[in-house]
C-alpha cells in the first residue's frame, strides 16, 4: 500500500492502470476526481502469501468549513492473491461537505478480492462513489455496500467480466430516514463465456426518505453459458419513503441462466401479530423483523467483528426510520 502521490512522484510505472479501467468520457463525476486528483492510496497485492488480516482504510471528511474531496483508490491484484479490504468513509463535526471517490479495481487470473464499501457519514454530507472493475481468468470479486449515512447518497459500480471463468458477488444494504436520497446503479457486463454474477440490494426506508436501484446486467453476444441473478427487496417503513426499482437484464446469448426481480412492500402483518401474541411488544417486533431483514447482507461481511461492530450502528438507523414512521 502507498501513497499515489508519492508514486507519481518517484515510481510512476506502479500506476499504469491508473485512469484506464475508469471510463472518463461515459462517468462525469469519475472525470471530476481524475480533475482534482491530487492523493489517494494504491494498493498491489501480492502472490506470494501474506498477512491474511484485513486491510482497512478509513477516509475521514474534517474541517471547520463545507469542502468537496475527492479521494481516488486504486487495487491490483496480481494473478493468485486474495485479499480482504474496508473501506470506511466518516465524517466529524456536523458541517456538510461533499465526497467524490473513484476506485479502480484490477483483478488478475485466479485472484480473489473481497472489498467492504461502508459509508456512514454524517446526516448533511454529499457522497459519490464510482467504483470500476475488470477481472481476468478465473478471478473473483466480492463487493459489499453499505449506505447508513449522508444526505444524498449514489453508488456505481461498473464491473467486467473480461475473461472466462470470472465470478463476482455484489450486495448491498441502504437504510434511510428523514429526507435522505440514496441512489445505487450497477452494471455488470458479461463480456465472455462461462463468468457467473450474483446480485442482492436490499433496501430499507423510513421518515420520507427516497431509494433508487438500477440494476443491468449485459450478457454480451458470444458470452454463453452465462449464470447472473439478480434482486432487489425492499421495505418501507412509512407512507412517505418511496422506492425506484429497475432491475434490468440485456440478453444477447441463448445459452444462459438469468433471473431478475423486485420487491416493495411492508412489514408482514401476521408475522408482527405472532410476535405480539407472544409477549414482544410492538416496537421491539417491528426492530426483531427489521433487523432480520437486513442481517442476510451484514452476516456475510467476511472481516471478522465488522458486522458486530456494525449492528448497533445499523439498529440506531432503523430505530430513527420507525419514530418518523410512527403517527
Amino acid at each position: 500500500m502507498a501513497s499515489i502521490a508519492e508514486l507519481r512522484r518517484w515510481r510512476p510505472e506502479q500506476l499504469a492502470d491508473l485512469g484506464r479501467v475508469a471510463a472518463l468520457k461515459l462517468h462525469p463525476f469519475a472525470a471530476l476526481n481524475t480533475a482534482f486528483l491530487d492523493d489517494g492510496v494504491a494498493v498491489q497485492l501480492r502472490t506470494q502469501p501474506g498477512d491474511s488480516r484485513p486491510l482497512y482504510l478509513l477516509f475521514i471528511s474534517t474541517g471547520a468549513a463545507a469542502v468537496a474531496a475527492h479521494p481516488r483508490l486504486l487495487i491490483v491484484a496480481e494473478a493468485f492473491s486474495q485479499a480482504q479490504i474496508v473501506v470506511d468513509h466518516v465524517s466529524l463535526g456536523g458541517v456538510p461537505g461533499v465526497t467524490n471517490l473513484l476506485g479502480e479495481i484490477c483483478v488478475g487470473p485466479e485472484a480473489l478480492v473481497d472489498l467492504s464499501l461502508i459509508q456512514r457519514e454524517h446526516a448533511g454530507h454529499f457522497h459519490v462513489s464510482g467504483l470500476h472493475v475488470e477481472q481476468r481468468r478465473g478471478s473473483r470479486v466480492n463487493l459489499r455496500t453499505l449506505s447508513l449515512g449522508g444526505s444524498l447518497v449514489r453508488n456505481d459500480v461498473n464491473l467486467q467480466l473480461a475473461e472466462e471463468g470470472a465470478s463476482c458477488l455484489l450486495h448491498g444494504l441502504f437504510v434511510g430516514s428523514d429526507a435522505q436520497l440514496l441512489d445505487n446503479h450497477t452494471l455488470i457486463d458479461h463480456a465472455v463465456p462461462h463468468c457467473t454474477s450474483d446480485e442482492l440490494y436490499k433496501g430499507l426506508l423510513g421518515g420520507s426518505a427516497r431509494g433508487v436501484f438500477r440494476g443491468r446486467v449485459v450478457v454480451r453476444p458470444h458470452a454463453q453459458h452465462t449464470a447472473a441473478t439478480q434482486s432487489n427487496p425492499n421495505l418501507l417503513l412509512s407512507r412517505k419513503a418511496e422506492i425506484n426499482s429497475k432491475p434490468q437484464l440485456e440478453i444477447y446469448a441463448d445459452d444462459v441462466k438469468c433471473s431478475h426481480g423486485s420487491t416493495i412492500g411492508q412489514l408482514d402483518a401476521d408475522a408482527l401479530f405472532y410476535l405480539q401474541a407472544r409477549g414482544i411488544g410492538a416496537e421491539e417486533a417491528k426492530e426483531l423483523l427489521t433487523h432480520a431483514f437486513a442481517a442476510e447482507i451484514l452476516d456475510a461481511l467476511p472481516a471478522s467483528g465488522l458486522a458486530k461492530k456494525l449492528e448497533p450502528l445499523v439498529l440506531e438507523r432503523l430505530r430513527a426510520a420507525w419514530q418518523e414512521a410512527s403517527p
